[in-house]
């Protein structure tokens, strides 16, 4: 990744659910029962959201403690950095929903993250990325 803060994922990034906060939009333009690609998941606080409202969430997550935390919240974690994974081992077209929140603008080269991605998303799939910055 690009961006590399001293403190660890599992500090940095905690659950916000107050209005207008760029979880809640997430939560909300996302819906029920979808199946969710998060990318950059951290600790699963979104995907445990999201969880709760019928979504199948599956992780990536390149730092190995939040992706084990992840992993008691949501239904699985793939630890991998997302610029250099080629291989998801899920069928093209698999997610309703990819999720970038607060990862995109860490990226060396986004538009390429997003390109290799794409394929696992539905022809009628919708993508998400809103940062708290």
């Amino acid at each position: 990744m690009y961006f590399e803060p001293t403190r660890k994922v599992a500090e940095r990034y905690v659950w916000s659910s107050t209005r207008g906060s760029s979880h809640s939009k997430i939560l909300a333009l996302v819906g029920k029962n979808k199946r969710v690609l998060d990318i950059g998941c951290a600790t699963g606080y979104l995907g445990e959201a999201l969880k709760k409202i019928g979504c199948e969430v599956i992780g990536i997550e390149i730092d190995e403690e939040a992706a084990r935390i992840a992993r008691t919240k949501i239904h699985d974690v793939i630890i991998a950095d997302v610029e250099s994974i080629n291989h998801l081992p899920y069928p093209d077209g698999y997610f309703n929903v990819h999720i970038y929140g607060d990862i995109l603008e860490h990226l060396k080269r986004p538009d390429l993250v997003l390109l290799r991605f794409r394929k696992y998303l539905s022809n009628d799939g919708k993508l998400s990325h809103l940062s708290q910055m």
